[in-house]
């Protein structure tokens, strides 16, 4: 038994369409099979007369070229666009930026799901179930093999390429990411999540465009979490920092203009701040959160000097009102500021200052609840101390 895979050429055999018209079998459909249930109408397939396929049969029709399902394209050490593929010289345009070789490109064998071109839009869904099943789903899912005479890499497929480029189903995620939850739509279909990442869907932040994926966290109709804003702006590289950000203002999660926001880098200038609203970073995250952002440290912002007296204590300076010049230079009352290593702290908020001040100084910001109650009760110390070796290491 004999079929196009064996021999390409009987694609090329003469068949008579429902149209009265000859066409190659390669380029005809079987009537109500898979492919014709997908393509738009005007494409340029015909479907096979009722003649041939009641004297010869579906599974003769098809092994000699006429389409039930997508056709394949296979071709060994290929260097050219000649394959009547969608967009093929983009694609080893693409391979050979990989490469980035001043050799000539060679993909050891290009093997691609031809004719996506023809599929509706409206049919996308169906197509991909398709696609995503045996024999067709590795064509789409495994690399292919590009390489010049020194180097040897693995490139996406042709067709996983397409289906990128052409926008299938990509800015939704492949399931659900409670990080990326409310930026995107969750693909609407039951194909599993690996399938659904080799055709563009998106599986976490990595794999979303950051520019993208900015521009919606910055749109106040997306309803997002601090945590959520936090632990993405902490991993997300833009190509250019954007026009506005997602950041805190009087306990309240806003979008504001970049030029309103600030990255806090120092602790006790949180209350220091004025009107200005306060991106969700880590104290280790801040520097690089506001290098990509383009934001000013909140350091950077002013000297927040100390304007009050206070009487020394033991490793601590302790005030009646601790008063500190804010960003605006305004003096405000605040719990506690550490300047050049003096612990400043208010009487009223002692242990909540001397807590987040001790803590700070040693470098120690997560052990700042510990420091308070050591403090607030230090006759529970050695009980404090114990509980805390069973914290997880930083």
């Amino acid at each position: 038994n004999i079929s196009v895979v064996d021999e390409p050429w009987l694609a090329e055999l003469s068949l008579p369409a429902a149209d009265g018209e000859l066409y190659a079998a390669g380029e005809l459909l079987l009537p109500q099979g898979k492919l014709a249930r997908l393509v738009a109408d005007d494409s340029p397939f015909g479907v096979v007369a009722a003649a041939p396929l009641d004297r010869w049969g579906a599974g003769v029709l098809e092994a000699v070229g006429v389409l039930d399902t997508f056709a394949v394209v296979r071709a060994r050490d290929v260097t050219d666009a000649d394959h009547d593929l969608d967009g093929e010289g983009d694609y080893l345009d693409l391979v050979a930026s990989i490469l980035d070789s001043d050799e000539p490109v060679v993909i050891d064998e290009l093997v691609a799901v031809r004719d996506l071109e023809f599929v509706r839009e409206d049919a996308w869904p169906e197509a991909l179930a398709l696609l995503a099943q045996s024999p067709l789903r590795s064509v789409v899912t495994q690399q292919a093999v590009a390489s010049t005479s020194t180097l040897r890499v693995r490139v996406p497929s042709y067709t996983a390429w397409w289906l990128r480029r052409n926008g299938v189903v990509s800015g939704r995620l492949a399931a659900s990411d409670s990080l990326l939850r409310g930026l995107y739509d969750i693909v609407g279909s039951e194909l599993d999540p690996d399938f659904l990442v080799a055709v563009g869907a998106l599986r976490g932040v990595g794999d979303a465009d950051p520019d993208d994926l900015l521009r919606r966290l910055a749109d106040p109709n997306r309803e997002v979490t601090r945590a959520q804003v936090r632990a993405i702006y902490a991993q997300v590289e833009p190509s250019r920092p954007p026009a506005n950000v997602r950041a805190v203002l009087r306990d309240e999660l806003v979008v504001v203009p970049a030029a309103d926001a600030v990255v806090v880098d120092l602790p006790d200038l949180l209350p220091l701040l004025g009107n200005l609203a306060v991106v969700p970073a880590s104290l280790a995250d801040a520097e690089r959160v506001a290098d990509v952002l383009d934001l000013a440290l909140a350091s950077e912002l002013g000297a927040f000097e100390v304007v009050s007296h206070g009487h020394p204590g033991d490793d601590y300076v302790e005030h009646a009102a601790l008063m500190v010049s804010d960003v605006d230079g305004a003096t405000r009352r605040v719990p506690w500021r550490l300047v050049e290593d003096v612990l400043h702290v208010d009487a009223e908020s002692l242990a909540f200052g001397l807590g987040r001040g001790r803590a700070w100084r040693k470098g120690q910001w997560a052990q700042r609840h510990l420091e308070t109650e050591l403090v607030q009760d230090p006759d529970r110390a050695a009980v404090l101390l114990a509980e805390a070796d069973l914290d997880a290491l930083p």
